[in-house]
């Protein structure tokens, strides 16, 4: 396996890229990408005077396309009698929204866009909103001391769509499955190791949702879904907001959908850091997956993505997939929001 692509990590106007080991690691559920860089050398070196800080502004480069920018989250510096080690780990400027709290002006919006809404969130914490999304949501409110990107993820999952980093500091919102991978993985030519969970724990036979009318005062909701696993396991779930018997079967067959396409796991290596297209491996796509050992002949959804690099190692990409249905988008009723 090759120790390229060169990855240069660069603070301001200085670059680096000489790194023995590198992990950047990219997921669906985390707004914000990371990276980890480490080098080994000869003792010598005054560590204290090491050139790079904590919150220093720090963008990660794949053969010169940024992947990552943002800031230095932490430094581990050590030396023995011989050696001396420095890690640099950081993540993307949209970490700000997972640490930190809202602070937009207000916190209600009526009849405003997403892209209105995130703005507000986004701006004040320094991180740009670069997305179209023109349709409007009739009422949103921020919750007190929620974490910005829990704002934007609620707000999100009512049109169906999830915020992620471009790497360049902003952030953009993409459907789920909306691109395919030009190429595929397949067995006994690009995949390394391949391995395949199955985990029926959260999978139930029957889903019974119950609610209380919004047209009929008191009046009670039922509606159920039902998933074939093969053994009778019911699942009530209690809505809290007032919906009607459609919304809530709706929502049962959601629940079923996706705990059933949640029960399946699997995570590929492959030698290679791009698709044959020349395209870095992302997370959001579906990839055609072939696997004749394990029976696998499917467009799965690319959740997870870790590139790594090692002289150990080589390089490597580890991609987690899913059946698609596992990120539909969650049925929210306006009154929900």
């Amino acid at each position: 396996m090759s120790l390229s692509p060169r990855v240069n990590l660069k603070i301001g106007a200085d670059i680096y890229p000489y790194w023995q080991t590198v992990e950047i690691t990219k997921h669906i559920e985390t707004i914000a990408s990371s990276f980890s860089l480490s080098i080994s050398e000869a003792s010598g070196q005054d560590l204290s005077k090491f050139p790079i800080s904590i919150n220093d502004p720090a963008v990660i480069e794949i053969e010169n396309e940024a992947v990552i920018s943002g800031f230095i989250d932490s430094l581990d510096l050590s030396y023995s009698k011989d050696t001396q080690n420095i890690m640099i780990a950081g993540r993307d400027n949209t970490a700000t929204l997972v640490d930190c709290s809202a602070v937009a002006e207000r916190d209600e919006f009526l009849d405003q866009s997403l892209q209105q809404i995130a703005s507000a969130i986004c701006n004040p914490l320094g991180v740009p909103v670069k997305a179209e999304l023109p349709t409007k949501i009739a009422k949103f409110k921020i919750n007190p001391g929620e974490k910005a990107f829990e704002a934007l993820d609620r707000a999100a999952k009512y049109q169906g769509v999830f915020f992620r980093p471009d790497g360049l500091g902003n952030l953009i919102a993409a459907r789920i499955g909306e691109s395919i991978s030009d190429s595929a993985l397949i067995e006994g030519r690009n995949i390394l190791n391949a391995s395949l969970t199955i985990d029926g724990s959260d999978r139930f036979s029957d889903y019974m949702v119950k609610s209380q009318s919004f047209n009929e005062e008191k009046a009670n909701v039922e509606a159920s879904s039902r998933d074939k696993i093969g053994r009778y396991r019911p699942l009530t779930i209690i809505s809290g907001e007032q919906i009607s018997s459609d919304q809530a079967n709706t929502l049962a067959e959601w629940e079923a959908a996706v705990r059933a396409a949640r029960s399946f796991s699997l995570t590929i290596e492959t030698p290679d850091w791009r698709d044959a297209s020349g395209k870095l491996w992302d997370v959001g796509s579906l990839v055609r997956v072939i696997s004749p050992r394990l029976s696998i002949n499917a467009n799965l959804f690319i959740k997870g993505v870790r590139f790594s690099k090692s002289l150990r190692q080589g390089t490597l990409s580890t991609i987690d997939l899913t059946l698609p249905n596992a990120y539909l988008p969650q049925p929210l009723f306006e009154q929900a929001i």
